[in-house]
């Protein structure tokens, strides 16, 4: 909220040199306030590309879901985005959703891209044989309980070889190490912490990458962005996810899908990957480097960004070309 005053003031003073205003919201909405404020000073365009959507992520997090809290939150975000010019979503899952909170408002869908490349590095390794990696934050709405209790039941039908490996660091990861050597569940590596410039490596090394989320409304619209890291390994992808990241997988066959909820589902999940053949993990491989390629390229969703905000140099740019043609 601190940063959100010093913004707006220092908006107040130097909003008239600008023409456009575009705000990259990846956290609380409140970064949006310096921008819509300084809007009804100067009359500047505002932009926003939302990545979390509120008020659900709020309530997500932890914060208990009082009447009060909710009227007034519907209410802050409704005031924001009705004075964004255009409102830019991350997941496709968000678009009904806010155009029933602010109707007539133009909300277009622009997705994420990776945001690691593809350069890989000399890693310690995992383990021989098949191996599932979720890479990412260890905190509880990543639903990782429920992956390794289907990875058990899965293990305990005789898979010596395949292995679960957890690559990160978080809230939650002594409470799954406990579980884990509680309950005795083999195969289930623990890596810690590993710097962001090897997870190609690790992806590379990997047989089939693991995504999962807690069973919530909120992650049913939401796009993590590691999904788009993980197309750029173009290994198979398992989604321990109900809602957009499912619908995705399903979509443009990159992987198979399991109920976060189901530990049943999960266990059969892994094993339909474990046994599927060659060409079934190669094709998922292949279309998800078509998908990184083709609609989540980074110079294209550059270039639609560019688009929304300065829809005029577009038309200068097809008029230069039309005379010189």
């Amino acid at each position: 909220m601190l940063f959100s005053i010093m913004t707006t003031m220092v908006l107040l003073f130097r909003g008239k040199r600008y023409d456009r205003i575009f705000v990259y919201q990846t956290g609380p909405l409140t970064v949006a306030l310096a921008a819509v404020i300084a809007r009804m000073f100067y009359r500047q365009k505002v932009v926003i590309w939302t990545q979390d959507l509120w008020p659900d992520t709020v309530f997500a997090y932890g914060f208990r879901k009082t009447r009060l809290r909710k009227v007034l939150l519907n209410a802050f975000v409704k005031w924001i985005y009705k004075r964004c010019d255009v409102i830019i979503v991350s997941s496709q899952g968000f678009t009904d959703k806010i155009r029933r909170m602010v109707p007539g408002k133009e909300v277009i869908f622009v997705p994420n891209w990776p945001d690691i490349n593809g350069r890989r590095i000399a890693i310690k390794g995992l383990p021989e044989g098949f191996n599932f990696t979720f890479a990412g934050n260890v905190g509880k709405v990543q639903n990782l309980k429920n992956v390794i209790a289907g990875f058990a039941l899965f293990a305990e039908r005789n898979h010596p070889d395949a292995w679960l490996n957890i690559i990160g660091d978080g809230s939650n990861l002594m409470p799954l190490r406990s579980f884990v050597e509680k309950e005795e569940i083999p195969n289930v590596n623990f890596t810690g912490y590993r710097p962001r410039n090897e997870m190609p490596s690790y992806f590379a090394a990997s047989d089939v990458l693991v995504i999962s989320l807690d069973d919530a409304p909120l992650f049913e619209l939401t796009v993590p962005l590691k999904f788009y890291s993980y197309l750029t390994a173009s290994r198979p992808i398992y989604s321990v996810v109900n809602g957009e990241v499912a619908r995705m997988v399903d979509r443009y066959s990159l992987g198979i899908s399991a109920d976060p909820s189901d530990v049943a589902s999960i266990s059969r999940g892994f094993e339909e990957l474990y046994y599927a053949s060659q060409a079934e993990l190669m094709n998922y491989s292949a279309n998800a480097a078509e998908l990184i390629c083709n609609r989540f390229s980074k110079e294209k969703n550059i270039a639609r960004i560019t688009s929304i905000l300065w829809p005029s140099l577009i038309v200068v740019k097809k008029a230069v070309l039309n005379r010189a043609v």
